[in-house]
């Protein structure tokens, strides 16, 4: 986005670079960002994916809930163990 928003003449090269790497991530705040800056410009390979981005969003909201789940299982049984 860095080279995008500087060199004019690289723009559609380095926002298609951007998409790609970003969609090789969870980063979907980054992802939607770029979209917001570009919207339609870039042609039918560069569409919003927001399939691709709500799905990425729900797997993280689950592991985040996985995650949330065992620490307070483990903090249990920490406790017991003092006890």
């Amino acid at each position: 986005m860095f080279i995008a928003e500087r060199y004019v003449d690289k723009q559609v090269e380095a926002y298609k670079m951007a998409i790609d790497a970003l969609k090789q991530t969870k980063n979907t705040n980054l992802y939607r960002k770029v979209f917001e800056k570009v919207t339609d410009k870039l042609g039918a390979p560069y569409l919003h994916d927001s399939t691709w981005a709500d799905s990425v969003d729900k797997k993280a909201q689950q592991t985040a809930e996985e995650l949330e789940s065992l620490l307070t299982g483990y903090r249990q049984n920490l406790i017991r163990k003092k006890n």
